[in-house]
């Protein structure tokens, strides 16, 4: 965005700046034009692969379980079996 310094207004106490905007004229108006056109393109031809993928939720089991011991090994490991 660009501003062009027009004047000053008041007096010297209370003055304030004037500025008046500029408006750009870099040929941004057709690049955006393109980008959007191939944006539109790719999004007809995106598929959903969603549709394709079963997901299952998993089941939390909240019973609780009595463990016992089975095994103690030298090196510190043990064997449970519920």
């Amino acid at each position: 965005m660009k501003l062009d310094y027009v004047g000053r207004l008041g007096k010297r106490e209370n003055r304030e700046c004037v500025y008046q905007f500029v408006p750009v004229d870099d040929q941004r108006d057709p690049i955006f034009e393109r980008w959007l056109n191939r944006d539109e393109a790719l999004q007809t031809e995106l598929v959903s692969v969603t549709n394709n993928i079963v997901l299952s939720t998993p089941v939390i089991d909240t019973n609780s379980q009595i463990l016992t011991q089975v095994a103690s090994y030298s090196d510190g490991r043990s064997q449970w079996v519920c």
